[in-house]
């Protein structure tokens, strides 16, 4: 740049008027002093012009680098997002695929729970069978044996009937009275007995139905099956046990009757073996009653029993996939929460870092504008000195007769037009500097601009002076050692 002081320093030799003109008008007229200052004037107008081109072009070629920075920049960013959120996807296809095989775990534990109720319940459902089959067979044995003890006691009681009816007749209706108390009175017992037998049927039902609900209510959906199974197959138990009761209680009656007959036929003659027999009988179905209410106790325990203990378990097993689905909700958000804080921290440093790079490349734009706007202000005194000394001229011009002589000067200013227009771009025998990674164009025109315009050039050059040349915004994120290199390769 051709300082614009010039100007300024032949103000003197203007502001002195017109005595160092007469005093050495022998060696230098005063048109032709002012021609040469004019041309000197116009020559510096020409200098200052080609240097604000220079510096807008090199104004541009460093926003040009700065925008290409902040695009490369940018574009990296976006990368390391992309990378990121890719990662973040993997891990959440990873944490699906342990999700989808802890459910499968899962469902598996349940089902072999479920498949173990029901071998437990069907092997319930057999000892129930068993010992239903048990009693009824053991029913009809004991009829069996009342009915043929019976008929051997009619033929035996018929024999004598027939001559002692007439005797008899009192004794009968008075043991008609009194065993029509008795069957009333054994009547009401056997009613007692089960209807209190049904009360507790009645209770066991209440006391299942509750249990297999508790049972339902803390299973989860994936058991409804199991429970609809458990349900049929505990209404098929109650009612082949309602059957069972219907039919002894039925076959009670039916002996109630066949024996209330029998005892019509030989009461003339048998009160006391009827008493005897009455007492046996009550024995017997006292010892019945007893058996049957025993085996129902235990029938009931051991239910409840199994029932307490497999719902212990599945209270165990949902405490324990509670427990594990806790702990991997806490470790999926401990991994989260400590990925978001490394993702924050490194974008925190990144937003700095970058803040600080755009800073410090607004502070050098800043500066270098203003060391613009200290030219252009320059150059505006400059030329109202020029004005000032073209307004002279013209004075001179009008009190001088030498106009002709102004002819020769108009090509100067095609001079200082043609000044501007001169390229400062590379010249066919330069190398394309910009092939190079992390050359940008305003780069390579700083480094032509400092003498560098080949690919032998860059790879002679010292690092440390190319870093200056660069200048500090370039070199943070390439690397010159880089650029050397690879102009050794091209030069090859």
């Amino acid at each position: 740049m051709v300082p614009y002081g010039i100007g300024v320093a032949v103000l003197p030799f203007v502001l002195v008027g017109s005595q160092p003109f007469r005093k050495g008008a022998k060696t230098m007229s005063r048109t032709e002093e002012m021609r040469r200052l004019v041309a000197q004037l116009q020559a510096d107008r020409a200098a200052r012009v080609a240097d604000v081109a220079t510096m807008q072009s090199q104004t541009a070629a460093f926003l040009g680098d700065v925008r290409t920075e902040q695009i490369a920049v940018a574009e990296a960013m976006r990368e390391e997002m992309e990378a990121e959120r890719v990662k973040r996807s993997d891990e959440r296809d990873q944490m699906a695929m342990a999700t989808a095989t802890f459910r499968a775990d899962v469902r598996t534990k349940h089902q072999m729970v479920s498949q173990q109720l029901r071998t437990s319940l069907s092997h319930q459902r057999q000892v129930i069978a068993q010992q239903a089959a048990k009693m009824a067979a053991d029913t009809a044995a004991f009829r069996s044996e009342t009915i043929a003890a019976n008929a051997a006691m009619a033929m035996q009681l018929r024999k004598q009937i027939d001559a002692d009816r007439k005797q008899l007749a009192t004794v009968t209706a008075e043991y008609l009275d009194s065993a029509a108390m008795a069957h009333a009175a054994m009547s009401k017992a056997l009613r007692t007995g089960l209807d209190a037998s049904r009360k507790h049927t009645q209770q066991m039902r209440q006391m299942m139905a509750d249990n297999t609900a508790a049972f339902r209510a803390t299973t989860q959906a994936e058991n409804d099956q199991m429970a609809a199974e458990l349900r049929m197959e505990l209404d098929k138990s109650r009612e082949q046990l309602a059957k069972i009761v219907v039919e002894m209680l039925a076959e009670i009656d039916v002996y109630v009757e066949q024996l209330r007959v029998a005892n019509e036929a030989m009461a003339k003659e048998l009160r006391q073996s009827m008493t005897a027999d009455r007492n046996e009988l009550s024995k017997q179905t006292a010892s019945l009653r007893t058996q049957i209410r025993s085996d129902h106790a235990a029938m009931t325990d051991e239910l409840h029993q199994n029932l307490d203990k497999a719902q212990a378990a599945l209270v165990e097993a949902r405490a324990a996939m509670s427990e594990q689905i806790a702990e991997f909700r806490a470790n999926v958000q401990a991994a989260n929460q400590k990925s978001a804080r490394e993702l924050r921290v490194k974008l925190n440093s990144d937003r700095v870092a970058l803040a600080a790079e755009t800073d410090e490349m607004m502070a050098d734009i800043d500066a270098f504008l203003a060391e613009i706007r200290s030219d252009a202000a320059g150059a505006a005194e400059a030329w109202q000195l020029v004005k000032q000394l073209l307004a002279d001229q013209e004075m001179a011009a009008a009190s001088a007769p030498f106009v002709p002589e102004k002819a020769p000067a108009p090509p100067a200013p095609k001079k200082a037009e043609m000044a501007p227009a001169e390229p400062q771009v590379a010249a066919p025998e330069n190398d394309p500097l910009i092939d190079i990674n992390g050359i940008g164009p305003g780069t390579q025109q700083r480094l032509f601009d400092a003498g560098i315009k080949t690919f032998a050039q860059l790879a002679s050059m010292d690092p440390n002076t190319l870093r200056e040349i660069a200048g500090a915004a370039v070199t943070r994120r390439y690397n010159v050692e880089d650029w050397i290199e690879e102009a050794r390769q091209r030069r090859m």
